[in-house]
């Protein structure tokens, strides 16, 4: 058996616990067990007390090790610590993407590619960058994670969350984005749930059901979502968010004030924030997106 490593970049959360370097002691460790496996996460020393000098740069953040892993384990352990890089991506609101692996026991033994993405922490979903909370968030959202992630394509939105933050987008792409957002998770729901997409609109069946299913009653986008808002006990008001949608698709801008748009597009970004966690088990306080610097919400 041999070490596994893989590298994360753009994250900038702190550690768990204290490491010893040439000349200081640097709290940069995390200590967590996914899947019965113990991993160990690395954040680069000279990042933990100077992040702020990082934002909007690639940086290479972090290392996760595998202490003497079984040849027979590596490709699980691939999958998760890409995993572990999606899920600080959607906690930290950041491009936080794996960028390559080393490994003796395989061939190749080593690997690495060319990534987009900065380092950032704007609006994040933890509370804090204490490695405790990180730990206790992937600890609490991977196991269904793991499970989703596919079928749901939950890389992919916590991508367009990430995208959505990075500076200097005018704000009609990020309410683009915002809104791409809720079709990506309205339509991998409806999948899930086994719903007909006929004629390209998803079809409620009658009873008895037609015999062309092409003919059975459309799904409205606002009726889809409300579906899956409800599976897991929310209730939210769609009404003007699915305006803006509707101005912005069809005509790329709004006659809305600057000030309205950010008001919407904070509370879409809330109830994307809130289904996200719910679907992933996650129990706990949160940031909110619309007022980072409030009180934690709880879940």
């Amino acid at each position: 058996m041999s070490d596994y490593w893989a590298g994360l970049a753009n994250c900038l959360i702190l550690g768990e616990e204290f490491t010893e370097t040439e000349t200081q002691q640097v709290r940069n460790l995390i200590r967590l067990n996914l899947d019965g496996i113990e991993f160990e996460i690395h954040q680069a020393p000279g990042l933990i007390n100077n992040y702020r000098s990082y934002e909007g740069h690639f940086v290479n953040s972090t290392s996760v090790w595998v202490r003497n892993l079984a040849e027979s384990d590596f490709e699980r352990v691939e999958r998760i610590a890409r995993d572990i890089s999606e899920l600080l991506s959607f906690a930290c609101g950041a491009q936080i993407r794996k960028y390559g692996y080393k490994f003796d026991r395989v061939a190749p033994t080593a690997e690495s590619w060319a990534i987009p993405g900065v380092a950032r922490y704007w609006r994040p979903v933890l509370i804090s960058r204490s490695g405790d909370i990180a730990r206790e968030f992937l600890e609490k959202t991977w196991p269904q994670y793991h499970l989703l992630r596919d079928p749901r394509q939950l890389n992919v939105v916590f991508d367009y969350l990430a995208l959505n933050q990075l500076s200097e987008i005018p704000q009609e792409l990020q309410l683009t984005i915002t809104f791409t957002t809720l079709e990506n998770l309205k339509c991998t729901y409806a999948n899930s749930q086994k719903i007909p997409f006929e004629k390209g609109y998803f079809r409620k069946v009658s009873s008895p059901p037609k015999s062309d299913p092409a003919k059975e009653p459309k799904y409205g986008f606002e009726e889809l979502l409300n579906l899956m808002f409800s599976e897991r006990h929310m209730t939210p008001g769609l009404s003007t968010i699915i305006d803006l949608r509707n101005d912005i698709i069809h005509s790329g801008i709004s006659l809305k004030s600057f000030e309205r748009q950010n008001e919407i597009l904070g509370s879409a970004q809330d109830i994307i924030r809130e289904y996200l966690l719910k679907l992933l088990g996650y129990t706990g306080q949160y940031s909110s997106y619309s007022q980072p610097n409030g009180s934690p919400l709880t879940i």
